[in-house]
């Protein structure tokens, strides 16, 4: 008996790098729940307007920031004959100051701005870049954006 793939949603973030000016894809996971999109991993394209997204095994979760990432990195270059896909980093989030203390909820919506995440760059050494824009996955592949998955995912 043969299983279904594995069905992966998401969005794509463009983003740009406050260093190099470097702008190049990153797929950004969504779903129900955590269970839909744990284990996923994305692999961003300096080169192209391109994406690779793979299941990621317990030895390359645990260890992400030392060797997790790099055996990604290699498990993709593998599969696809190509060295240039880097998986994103998240550095962190920049959140606003204001405090929703005493206001309410009609307020509290006019008054809200969404945390800002912050990435290392895939094309620079040194640089963090941040969302540009946010695009659909058809709107991605209309612009010559190609996503690339490995294993059993489909989207």
């Amino acid at each position: 008996m043969t299983s279904l793939p594995r069905i992966v949603q998401g969005t794509i973030l463009q983003l740009r790098c406050d260093s190099c000016g470097s702008v190049f894809p990153h797929f950004l996971f969504s779903g129900e729940g955590d269970a839909d999109t744990a284990g996923l991993c994305s692999a961003s394209s300096c080169r192209k307007n391109e994406v690779a997204i793979t299941e990621v095994d317990s030895y390359e979760w645990r260890n992400f920031d030392h060797a997790g990432r790099a055996s990604i990195e290699k498990k993709l270059a593998a599969q696809f004959a190509r060295c240039d896909f880097r998986v994103v980093r998240l550095l962190r989030v920049e959140r606003e100051g204001n405090s929703a203390v005493g206001l309410g909820f009609s307020d509290f919506q006019k008054a809200y701005k969404p945390p800002v995440l912050v990435y290392a760059c895939v094309c620079c050494a040194t640089g963090e870049s941040r969302a540009i824009e946010e695009i659909t996955i058809g709107d991605f592949n209309l612009a010559g954006g190609r996503i690339f998955l490995e294993g059993r995912l489909a989207l």
